[in-house]
């Protein structure tokens, strides 16, 4: 069965609802070129779909129109979910990423503050509940649009989107 979204549409749909909670996208859309990039445990370069900043936190996304995608990997390549557990374990590319975050927030005029939090999500536009390989509740946040297009956050034990 196709979906009726595509993988921009759900990022875009993700990107309104963090606009909305008060988050300043920095950067969107599946392959979105070279912002953000990090070195992925495999040693490979990724950018993420989806970047959002709410002082201090940064959020860093990948999204897919299926969820299960999140978590499929081929001989060559981690899985998106694994190349987020990855970042949000790595102290040494999270540094990259705030480097990067407080030159792109300069660049818009915005005062950078000395120190920004890191935290991964993905992104999914099916439900997650059927999925069994789950992180710790504390390292990665899942955004699930269902069909009605409304947004349920799960694993958010830190309260990093406000309700």
């Amino acid at each position: 069965m196709k979906s009726a979204l595509s993988e921009d549409e759900v990022l875009d749909f993700a990107a309104r609802f963090l606009t909305i909670k008060g988050f300043r996208i920095l950067a969107c859309g599946a392959n979105q070129g070279g912002l953000f990039r990090f070195r992925t445990n495999a040693g490979r370069q990724k950018a993420p779909d989806l970047v959002a900043f709410l002082d201090p936190l940064l959020l860093v996304c990948e999204g897919k129109i299926r969820s299960s995608d999140l978590f499929r990997k081929s001989i060559l390549r981690e899985s998106d979910y694994e190349c987020m557990l990855g970042l949000a374990r790595s102290q040494k590319q999270q540094i990259k990423l705030e480097d990067e975050a407080q030159r792109v927030l300069r660049g818009l005029g915005l005062a950078p503050p000395n120190v920004i939090s890191i935290k991964v999500g993905l992104i999914g536009g099916t439900p997650f509940a059927s999925l069994t390989i789950l992180p710790p509740p504390n390292e990665v946040l899942f955004l699930e649009i269902d069909p009605s297009m409304n947004i349920t956050v799960h694993s958010d034990s830190e309260g990093c989107i406000p309700a």
